[in-house]
């Protein structure tokens, strides 16, 4: 037995090679039950309403006693408002008595073609083998596949209400994370669909969503070839033909919270004067986006009744949870106690090799304060301040950071640099940390005595910076 999700992809393909990237399949039980619609291409959920109505209508005149050939009849509809659509329809029976419909789109309104009439009993054929092979013995009824979106019980009807505004072929809600600067996708309209998947994260400076956000205004792409490129997140439109995508932002007091964002396998789907009827739904779905979750838990225990318990951190949260302890509980006693080793060292009664000892701790507590430092560095949010710089001072600071410890093991570093080298954007903080680090490790690796060689140079993508 074939189930409803296992039905859904054939359909899908079938309606995708029909032209225009416009269609819809419709089945029931039985002729004189309503048509319910499996699925849709290139319309919105008004239009394909309107157009099972029609159709129902058109077909109280195939019965069962009529003959096949009157049901093999195509026929002709149109769509008049609010965007103009002409369609070919063909009706089709199985062997089980279920009665369907299939209709592709049209560029005109003329008589159907020869041409035509043969894609609609192609793809007519398709669906109805399609359906054969939907029904066991047990007697499984098309009439219970729908294409209703499963969505949160917190949406309240928007995705309808969505579909009602606007066509779309994929759709989905991202919310924009301030911790990580990134656009993570909340929720997806669209069942089935291959990309994005709930949870997908997208970063702000190579997203159309991001780009949503950094520039706080709506965003329509009608050429995704153009721009796929740029935009990780039209990539994976791009290869499955989408040609149109709008971008909207979702504000709470001016505050950009999150973007809805819609694509559609038709050219010039989108406009901007489509965007005064989408503000009302659009301030719910930031209000959705920003509903507090449930801060604790009542975790009922046997033995020892209900007890209060947080839910798990994730790992934004965890992360910050943890720099807050260490630069509270860690950083400071240690802080400290390097202070008073060298105060300690200042005495006059110390004698030598105490004083000695005594430095020598106090110098691995300050190795211990580095790396603690840079630990707590890299917890931060990722937050890049980029200006042009150049690679030698940056590497000079770095060497002048470590130098004391590879002079203590007696190591030294050979710098080698093969100017002119061209300059490269960066943040200069987090490039004089990473490059403190390469230092750090190369110095656990060098023994004693040893010599470290320290090389950079231009290459075609950049700079080549060589340890060795």
């Amino acid at each position: 037995m074939i189930n409803a999700a296992t039905l859904q992809h054939p359909l899908n393909k079938i309606l995708d090679a029909s032209p225009m990237g416009v269609g819809l399949i419709a089945s029931s039980s039985h002729e004189a039950e309503p048509l319910v619609a499996q699925t849709y291409r290139g319309m919105t959920l008004r239009e394909v309403h309107a157009l099972l109505r029609s159709v129902g209508m058109q077909s109280e005149g195939v019965t069962a006693n009529s003959s096949s050939a009157d049901a093999d009849v195509p026929f002709r509809l149109r769509i008049a408002a609010p965007n103009q659509k002409w369609m070919a329809g063909q009706r089709f029976r199985n062997a089980h008595g279920h009665f369907g419909v299939l209709l592709i789109g049209r560029k005109t309104g003329v008589d159907i073609t020869k041409k035509e009439q043969a894609l609609l009993k192609d793809l007519t054929q398709k669906v109805s083998s399609h359906f054969e092979q939907m029904f066991s013995p047990d007697g499984l009824s098309p009439s219970r596949v729908h294409v209703d979106v499963p969505v949160s019980s917190g949406m309240n009807g928007m995705s309808d209400a969505l579909q009602e505004l606007l066509q779309f072929d994929q759709g989905w809600l991202s919310k924009y994370m301030t911790d990580t600067a990134e656009v993570t996708v909340t929720q997806t309209f669209v069942p089935g669909q291959s990309e994005p998947k709930v949870g997908q994260h997208f970063p702000l400076d190579a997203s159309a969503s991001g780009w949503v956000v950094r520039h706080k205004k709506p965003r329509v792409d009608l050429n995704l070839a153009s721009t796929q490129g740029r935009f990780l997140d039209q990539c994976p439109l791009y290869k499955e033909k989408f040609k149109s995508m709008m971008v909207v932002p979702l504000r709470v007091e001016r505050r950009v919270v999150g973007t809805l964002r819609v694509a559609s396998k038709l050219p010039d789907q989108y406009s901007r004067e489509q965007l005064p009827s989408l503000e009302t739904l659009a301030r719910k779905f930031a209000q959705y986006l920003t509903e507090p979750e449930p801060s604790s838990a009542m975790i009922d225990v046997p033995g020892l009744g209900a007890i209060e318990g947080k839910p798990p951190l994730d790992g934004a949260q965890g992360i910050e949870e943890l720099r807050k302890v260490l630069a509270g509980e860690v950083r400071r006693p240690l802080a400290a106690i390097h202070g008073a080793l060298l105060d300690l060292t200042r005495e006059p009664r110390l004698s030598p090799d105490s004083r000695v000892t005594v430095e020598r701790v106090a110098h691995k507590l300050n190795r211990v304060e580095d790396v603690l430092s840079q630990v707590l560095e890299y917890g931060k949010p990722l937050k890049l301040s980029r200006t042009s710089c150049q690679i030698i001072p940056l590497l000079e600071d770095a060497v002048s950071f470590v130098h004391d410890d590879l002079t203590s093991k007696n190591i030294q570093i050979v710098p080698e640099y093969h100017t002119p080298l061209p300059l490269f954007r960066c943040d200069k903080a987090k490039m004089k940390s990473a490059l403190i680090s390469l230092l750090r490790c190369a110095e656990e690796l060098v023994r004693a005595g040893g010599v470290i060689q320290l090389s950079a140079t231009a290459h075609r993508t950049g700079l080549l910076l060589t340890l060795g």
